[in-house]
């Protein structure tokens, strides 16, 4: 959690109006992070979290602390457990319907946007609307291509009629 935080604080020192929401798959065990999650914190783990902040502050000394507001960036943290299943069926239908994908070949899609995610992600990088439909372009090129090279006799290279 220590590395979204930082993430996180990143992001809100650079623009103060940004809310963030994490998605996760997981059991969270009663504690400091369950408090978190709810919405909850008692003193102490408020105190747990300034504490867990400051150590960022610590490795992080060319941000611009000077007008962070602990009680500010904490009421723009959101969470939400969603499971890993619900999550990929939610997307490939939002792909099937917003990019017109053939049921048959909506993993080829899902698959070739998560690896444009982990590609961005690995180099801290944005994903834009472009991207994600030149991605979806690409794998349909792909598809269009296999299908046009299955008509040909590898034997002959002539047409099948």
């Amino acid at each position: 959690m220590d590395s979204v935080l930082k993430n996180y604080l990143e992001a809100y020192l650079i623009d103060k109006n940004r809310y963030f929401k994490l998605v996760y798959d997981f059991s969270v065990a009663t504690g400091n992070l369950s408090k978190l999650f709810l919405g909850n914190l008692d003193k102490n783990s408020k105190e747990f979290w300034k504490t867990k902040i400051n150590a960022i502050k610590k490795e992080t000394p060319l941000w611009n602390w000077n007008d962070f507001d602990f009680e500010d960036f904490i009421k723009r943290l959101s969470f939400e457990n969603v499971k890993k299943d619900f999550l990929e069926k939610s997307i490939e239908d939002l792909l099937i319907k917003n990019f017109e994908i053939n049921t048959d070949s909506i993993s080829l899609f899902a698959n070739s946007i998560k690896l444009l995610c982990f590609d961005k992600m690995e180099n801290r990088g944005e994903i834009s609307y472009r991207e994600i439909t030149q991605c979806i372009e690409n794998v349909k090129f792909d598809i269009s291509a296999s299908k046009s090279s299955s008509c040909v006799d590898p034997k002959t290279s002539i047409l099948k009629i």
